[in-house]
């Protein structure tokens, strides 16, 4: 049987943050993209999908549209296509929505379905148990390496400034502007990221 093909499956988190910012209108990119963070299960990953099946969705929100304007307006109704977070089957939903979940057709996982107050349509995963969450008792130095973006032999000096780096990503200010969802999973992030380097700085690393 042919093992399967993932074109972005040696890129490391960084570099798929990088790839998605410079494709951000190019939906088969962003696509090929959420492919490969269906196989990672890291907050950042998480966040990365969330924003990317944001973006994807807007892009294809805008399509829509485009393809319906000589179609009659109707100001009640509002049709959006959404990708399912689990298998990426889009989803035409008609808004106003009845309700605050959605349950995929394909492979009936439930999401919770949010509209902001500009109309941006965000679709989460339900929240997993506490014990699926970030344990800093099974933290290694390998695991903190990976987080922070850094190699296994970097300095002090490289280690410390990858950090800040990385906490400046999940600022408030920059996520201020997301949703709430995405507001809490960028504070996650930014705990398990003053987590990692505690971690190094007590084990004499950073």
């Amino acid at each position: 049987m042919p093992q399967e093909h993932r074109a972005y499956s040696s890129k490391w988190m960084p570099d798929l943050e990088i790839i998605s910012d410079e494709n951000w209108t190019s939906i088969s990119t962003l696509q090929s993209i959420l492919e490969e963070l269906e196989h990672r299960n890291s907050n950042r990953a998480r966040l990365l999908k969330l924003r990317i099946t944001e973006r994807l969705n807007t892009l294809s929100s805008h399509q829509e549209n485009n393809t319906s304007n000589n179609e009659s307006n109707t100001e009640s109704i509002n049709i959006r296509i959404l990708t399912c977070l689990s298998c990426n089957k889009k989803i035409r939903v008609t808004f106003p929505f009845g309700g605050n979940q959605l349950k995929c057709p394909s492979c009936s996982i439930v999401m919770n379905v949010i509209e902001d107050e500009n109309g941006h349509i965000y679709i989460t995963e339900q929240a997993k148990s506490s014990e699926q969450s970030f344990d800093t008792r099974k933290l290694t130095t390998e695991i903190c390496f990976q987080i922070l973006g850094v190699q296994k032999n970097s300095s002090p000096r490289e280690i410390k400034t990858a950090y800040r780096n990385k906490i400046k990503e999940y600022h408030p200010d920059k996520v201020s502007q997301l949703g709430s969802r995405l507001q809490e999973v960028a504070e996650e992030e930014s705990k398990q990221i003053n987590a990692v380097y505690e971690f190094l700085k007590n084990n004499g690393m950073a």
